[in-house]
């Protein structure tokens, strides 16, 4: 048994699949601003890019034309912050209106398999929660169909998250993310278990990432069975149980993108 420290890790951009679509102006930009990595750079390149810009104005003598060069700078500069933004998100669930067919497997919500929507709380708007049966089992989130089936396109792209837990007392270790695919198990053990607030995951979809076959003890997996694996994905279970003893686990913002 180990404990986890906690460690807050960027997530992949808040886009539809295979499309720079935004879904709620509002929703997406607090759940995409502050977490991307992606569009940070692009703001740099913007504002270097005007701060030249504002120099070389400084010696140019006809001023007016000043105001239609500052808005071309501008409007490139939009187009580079975008551009940097937009990652191609092959599935994701947000759960802004409803639970989009996530369910539970193991010990939690007494048997029905069923998570609790909640509208409220998320990271931000709605999230999934479970309470655990306290049967001495682990119980994982399971995603829905969307994001299984031939996902080829992610192999090195990231799988992210968020999770937050009731409690941070007694924790245990445990596969913390198992994918099945074409007749194989693999599995992965992040560094850290999450918070009680909501803790941020982004996982590299390859086989350099730390995937083993079967448990922790495995072998390393290696490119060509994550590849068939991929081609094949039929389940992925993301662990929502760290306490040993009564817990309830929450789950948010879950994507798939490829690189």
């Amino acid at each position: 048994m180990k404990e986890k420290k906690q460690i807050v890790t960027i997530n992949p951009t808040d886009f539809k699949a295979d499309k720079c679509e935004f879904k709620n102006p509002v929703l997406t930009l607090l759940k995409f601003l502050p977490q991307n990595y992606k569009l940070i750079e692009g703001l740099q390149e913007g504002v270097y890019l005007f701060i030249f810009t504002l120099s070389f104005f400084k010696n140019l003598k006809v001023m007016r034309k000043k105001r239609f060069y500052l808005f071309i700078v501008i409007a490139i500069a939009l187009v580079l912050i975008f551009r940097r933004s937009c990652n191609h998100t092959l599935a994701a669930s947000y759960f802004d209106k409803d639970s989009e067919d996530w369910s539970i497997v193991g010990d939690a919500q007494n048997g029905t398999g069923q998570p609790d929507y909640q509208k409220e709380g998320g990271n931000p708007g709605g999230f999934l929660s479970a309470d655990d049966n306290r049967t001495g089992g682990v119980w994982y989130w399971n995603a829905p169909e969307k994001f299984l089936g031939d996902m080829s396109a992610a192999y090195n792209g990231k799988l992210s998250f968020s999770l937050k837990q009731s409690s941070t007392e007694n924790q245990f270790d445990a596969d913390d993310i198992i994918l099945f695919g074409n007749d194989k198990k693999i599995v992965l053990d992040t560094p850290n278990n999450p918070d009680t607030s909501w803790t941020n995951y982004s996982v590299k979809l390859s086989e350099d990432a730390g995937w083993k076959y079967n448990d922790a003890n495995g072998e390393k997996v290696s490119k060509e069975d994550f590849n068939k694996i991929l081609a094949k994905l039929s389940a992925i279970n993301i662990r929502g149980e760290f306490v040993d003893g009564a817990d309830t686990g929450s789950l948010d913002n879950v994507v798939i993108s490829s690189k």
